[in-house]
């Protein structure tokens, strides 16, 4: 199978790591797996360079992660060459506009279990006052979420519960010892 995966970085943090680590145990396991990541914040920019990827690399299967930087088109051009996507949700981004689902004027985790609490948030940058663009485009596209209460959110926010799964991040133990 050929399978393209989709991030915002190559090398930051833990969803890195594991986006990282699944290309090379695809690789390892018989698919050819590559990994397309935007070269800038502009999202203009990033747009063709995505296309450029998906005429040359002709994916069976699209596996998003964190694609803020490129954003919801990456969904639309595959739908629309009928490509499979999966994406995997190591964030708030898709019922978040700070993508971290944190109420930080309360110093807590956000209590909003539906987009009507969302256009109560007294955070700023965070207030929608409608869904936003995404929830219609990932209505039938299979998500998969790190954690029980990241689901919870989802479904919470209209999000199709047979549409979701939990992976949890495991550990390498051959670098991280307790």
């Amino acid at each position: 199978m050929r399978i393209l995966f989709v991030n915002d970085m190559k090398v930051y943090g833990g969803a890195e790591q594991v986006v990282n680590a699944l290309v090379k145990f695809m690789q390892e396991h018989g698919h050819v797996a590559d990994l397309f990541v935007p070269p800038t914040a502009d999202r203009d920019s990033n747009i063709p360079l995505f296309i450029k990827r998906l005429d040359n690399f002709k994916p069976d299967l699209l596996h998003l992660h964190n694609i803020a930087r490129i954003g919801e088109f990456v969904v639309i051009e595959a739908e629309k060459r009928g490509i499979p996507i999966i994406q995997t949700v190591h964030d708030y981004w898709l019922v978040c506009k700070q993508r971290d689902y944190y109420d930080w004027k309360k110093g807590q985790v956000c209590t909003a279990k539906n987009w009507d609490g969302c256009n109560k948030c007294e955070n700023v940058l965070c207030a929608l006052s409608e869904p936003p663009i995404l929830f219609p485009i990932y209505r039938d596209i299979r998500l998969v979420t790190v954690s029980n209460f990241m689901r919870q959110v989802l479904i919470g926010f209209g999000y199709d519960p047979k549409n979701i799964s939990v992976v949890h991040n495991g550990l390498d133990l051959s670098v991280w010892h307790p």
